[in-house]
């Protein structure tokens, strides 16, 4: 699995045991959700992760926590239409 494809699902939390054994998805879609909680080091076993797109969502802060773990970040993330106010120089 390269792709994994979760938007339009009207998700509000992603769990840090989501992606458990996915780590090969090269690309995250979670667009277009009320996702508003994002549990710490969710992300840390995608390893190839390319992009991420999280726009669209009930989002009000980005927090590194979310990447704990993670090799590498995603070298396109998408956080439009959320009501980020700021970014944590930490993020």
């Amino acid at each position: 699995l390269k792709k994994l494809e979760l938007g339009y699902n009207r998700l509000t939390h992603v769990k840090q045991h989501w992606f458990t054994g996915m780590e090969k998805i090269s690309f995250l879609g979670l667009s277009n959700n009320k996702i508003a909680k994002i549990d710490p080091g969710c992300f840390r076993n995608i390893r190839l992760l390319i992009e991420m797109n999280l726009e669209n969502n009930s989002l009000h802060v980005v927090d590194h926590d979310w990447f704990l773990g993670f090799a590498k970040m995603a070298y396109r993330l998408y956080l439009g239409g959320n009501d980020i106010a700021s970014l944590p120089r930490s993020a």
